[in-house]
């Protein structure tokens, strides 16, 4: 199923052209369905975001989705990806909980936020899931060349700086956009 308009929800101030703030809230139906890899440039689509920043951004978001609808609400652990057959068993555990999936959401918003000439776009997402321990994520970070584990620091890499929120079932991002701070 395509991202339709029912699940996207600009907001525009009076005087701006470009939404300052979209919001995608993703029922268990949409889920089910929806791509990271679809949802992020239309977001970044509505938002205007600059052509330099676009590959980034669309990684920093299609992450922080997957991690909201896999860990939060599939409740799928990454550690079962670390033997062999173990990311197979992982991908066939995502299917069946997505297809058995009745009540859940994951609301992801995009703000598009300036100071002075500085600008950057502060994205949040929440999952309906009961959250994790954020804190011994810090602590038991995975190593470089783990299965899993890697795309928050692939986050970090990217520029942007990364926070949780209690009791661990949000997450939120913070990328300064380089095009319009050279511009």
């Amino acid at each position: 199923m395509p991202v339709t308009a029912a699940h996207l929800v600009p907001e525009c101030k009076a005087a701006a052209p470009v939404p300052a703030r979209v919001v995608a809230r993703l029922d268990a139906a949409a889920l089910k369905q929806v791509d990271a890899a679809v949802l992020a440039p239309r977001l970044l689509d509505l938002l205007q975001v600059p052509a330099g920043d676009r590959p980034a951004l669309c990684l920093i978001v299609a992450e922080l989705f997957n991690n909201a609808l896999e860990h939060g609400v599939l409740r799928l652990e990454s550690a079962l990806k670390r033997n062999g057959s173990g990311m197979s068993r992982y991908l066939e555990l995502r299917r069946q909980r997505l297809a058995r999936l009745r009540r859940a959401a994951v609301d992801v918003t995009l703000e598009r936020r300036t100071r002075g000439r500085r600008e950057w776009l502060r994205i949040r997402v929440r999952d309906s899931g009961a959250g994790f321990d954020f804190a011994r994520l810090a602590r038991d970070a995975a190593p470089a060349h783990a299965a899993h584990g890697r795309g928050l620091a692939l986050i970090g890499g990217l520029g942007a700086t990364l926070t949780y929120r209690r009791p661990g079932n949000e997450a939120v991002a913070r990328y300064e956009l380089k095009q319009a701070a050279a511009g």
